[in-house]
């Protein structure tokens, strides 16, 4: 399955990449507030998704990706709502691509 990230053919793994995953990792550590917030982990998720999406929006339009691919952001054991994978993948993608990632998601069951 193409929206399946074990499927990907194209996975980059950079020295910049390990960079901003080692400056989440760390901005991870700093925001972890069990103690006062009960909802400090999904906050934090939402705006690294969101900066995410953000960020391959802004290399979409400055045509950083050249051919046709599929473009998403997935960050391992987390869920994802079912209408922000929608909206995100609307954001990134050709109307053809994201209208075959949301009848895959159907076929796969929202969550």
């Amino acid at each position: 399955m193409l929206f399946n990230p074990d499927n990907w053919d194209v996975q980059v793994n950079t020295d910049a990449l390990d960079a901003i995953q080692d400056s989440i990792h760390e901005l991870y550590e700093v925001s972890q507030d069990d103690d006062n917030d009960d909802n400090w982990h999904e906050e934090y998720s939402n705006r690294v998704y969101q900066l995410a999406v953000r960020t391959l929006e802004k290399l979409k339009r400055n045509l950083f990706f050249s051919g046709n691919f599929y473009l998403n952001v997935w960050v391992s054991a987390s869920e994802v709502p079912y209408a922000k994978a929608v909206s995100w993948s609307k954001r990134l993608n050709d109307r053809d691509t994201h209208m075959s990632f949301v009848k895959w998601l159907d076929a796969s069951g929202p969550s």
